[in-house]
Order: structure tokens, then C-alpha cells, then sequence
């Protein structure tokens, strides 16, 4: 991928979807607002919360701009328009938390269909 301070850390494809799990190198708000400008409608960016791992913040790509939700288990969540750097801050920490431990799910983008120049 040619997103600034983002280390793919896995990549999986199948016929409809690639699914990449990353980590920053850098400052994540830097990070995530370079790969959302980036991202095609479809696309999806998940990440587990850091609390309690069955719940998950995600930013998701739509024809009509970016929305954000906190899904549980159980329960889906509401999507929720967002700007660029709503959607970055949303992430940040999570992110930072697989920063600064390994050890943590790392935060993973979803790309359905053909895959864009920036993520090939």
C-alpha cells in the first residue's frame, strides 16, 4: 500500500473482498486521515475495542459520504454520518493501542471489488 506511516501487517483476498490488517508507524491521526482520503465507496475500516474485544468501532465509505458506528455483540450499532477527521479520531485510539502493544487485534480495511491503485 502507498499510504504514508500505515505498515501492512496481512493481506487476504478472495473473489469480492480483500481484507488487510495494518498498524501506523507514525502519528495515527496523520495516518488515518491519509488512508480515509484514500478510501473508495465500499470500503470499510474496523477496529476491535480495546476494552472489551466483541465490540468494534467502524468507519465505512458510502456513496454519500463517511459513517461511523460502535457495534457490540448482539447488538449492530447505528451508522452515524461523520467528516474525514471525525472518522480519524473515531479510530486514533485504537489504533494507538496496537501501537504501543503488540499484542492487541490490529485494525483491519475491507476493500470490496476491484482493488484502487493505493491499496494494490
Amino acid at each position: 500500500m502507498t499510504i504514508p506511516g500505515l505498515k501492512e501487517l496481512s493481506r487476504k483476498s478472495s473473489a469480492n473482498r480483500t481484507i488487510i490488517q495494518f498498524i501506523s508507524e507514525g502519528d495515527a491521526s496523520t495516518t488515518l486521515l491519509a488512508l480515509i482520503e484514500k478510501l473508495p465507496v465500499g470500503a470499510e475500516l474496523t477496529a476491535v475495542e480495546m476494552t472489551w474485544t466483541e465490540c468494534y468501532f467502524e468507519v465505512r465509505v458510502t456513496k454519500s459520504g463517511l459513517e461511523k458506528k460502535r457495534a457490540s455483540h448482539g447488538s449492530n450499532g447505528t451508522w452515524q454520518s461523520c467528516s474525514a477527521a471525525e472518522a480519524a479520531e473515531w479510530l486514533r485510539p485504537r489504533l494507538e493501542a496496537t501501537m504501543a502493544d503488540p499484542s492487541k487485534p490490529p485494525c483491519k480495511l475491507i476493500l470490496k471489488g476491484e482493488l484502487p491503485a493505493a491499496f494494490a
